[in-house]
């Protein structure tokens, strides 16, 4: 990519399109500025998204409050370590804001609210997305978080809800990478917000010199292990990363595996529960 060509929404009731957005991450938004009131700022946030976009199909993904797949790949320690260890629980009134937020999407907007135990919204996220762009569809996803970028592509984009939306053009100029080398990128810097250690001592650009020789994080971590100090060019002129990934291997391959989502999360898939809500009087 040389030229960078901001990205764009579908026209609004452009009738392709699926809206999928994230509970969870704007319910956290919505607490930190209003408290107690944000399930009434999520209304008001989605009442205006649906106003102004008109989408053809809604679906809204959320987590639920029980230990993940990731929790038993990275389990929580004494120490400190594991998935997502250092966060403290959710405040009660929050659930309880969550649980109405959750009602509310589907006693007045009509719209599926889904959450499966042992995944994360992120995960029905990607399983709804794969599914709809198989059908033709093209996907809005309206979420916050950066790991979904690896699911941005020319049928799908992310959007904030404002004015900040990211495609592939945003990805590379962001990150210097591609969305399906996000993972990968990921899995090597780490992401402290989930606790995910990656390849200490590697930052953003050696993630970035590293896919960008080697393509993806799986074939560099057998270059590195498999051929002689100096045996690969690269490696040659960047012998400290060698060493990195040889020596935390382990840890590159459970970050990968703690990043990556879920496209195959068991959830029912019908267009026809997403299609067009009608709000009730």
């Amino acid at each position: 990519m040389t030229s960078y060509q901001p990205t764009t929404l579908a026209d609004a009731g452009a009738d392709d399109v699926l809206y999928i957005v994230d509970l969870h991450c704007f319910m956290y938004r919505f607490w930190a500025t209003m408290q107690g009131r944000c399930a009434h700022g999520f209304s008001d946030f989605l009442a205006g998204v649906l106003r102004d976009r008109d989408p053809a199909y809604l679906a809204v993904c959320t987590d639920l409050p029980f230990p993940t797949f990731r929790s038993a790949l990275y389990p929580k320690t004494a120490s400190g370590t594991g998935y997502k260890a250092h966060r403290e629980p959710p405040d009660p009134t929050l659930l309880e804001r969550l649980r109405w937020a959750r009602e509310m999407v589907e006693d007045v907007y009509g719209a599926p609210v889904y959450g499966r135990k042992g995944y994360e919204a992120d995960d029905l996220i990607a399983a709804l997305t794969r599914n709809a762009i198989e059908d033709g569809l093209r996907v809005v996803i309206l979420a916050l978080d950066k790991d979904l970028t690896q699911l941005v592509n020319n049928s799908c984009v992310m959007w904030d809800g404002k004015k900040s939306i990211t495609g592939p053009t945003e990805v590379w100029a962001k990150f210097g990478v591609r969305p399906d080398q996000m993972r990968d990128y990921l899995a090597i810097c780490g992401d402290a917000a989930d606790n995910i250690p990656g390849v200490k001592g590697m930052g953003p650009e050696a993630a970035k010199e590293v896919l960008a020789e080697f393509h993806t994080l799986e074939y560099a971590l057998d270059v590195a292990t498999k051929l002689p100090a100096g045996g690969h060019p690269y490696f040659k002129r960047k012998p400290r990363h060698r060493e990195l990934l040889r020596e935390q291997k382990a840890q590159a391959e459970l970050s990968m595996k703690l990043v990556s989502l879920a496209y195959d999360a068991p959830l029912p898939y019908d267009l026809q529960e997403m299609k067009r809500w009608s709000p009730k009087a």
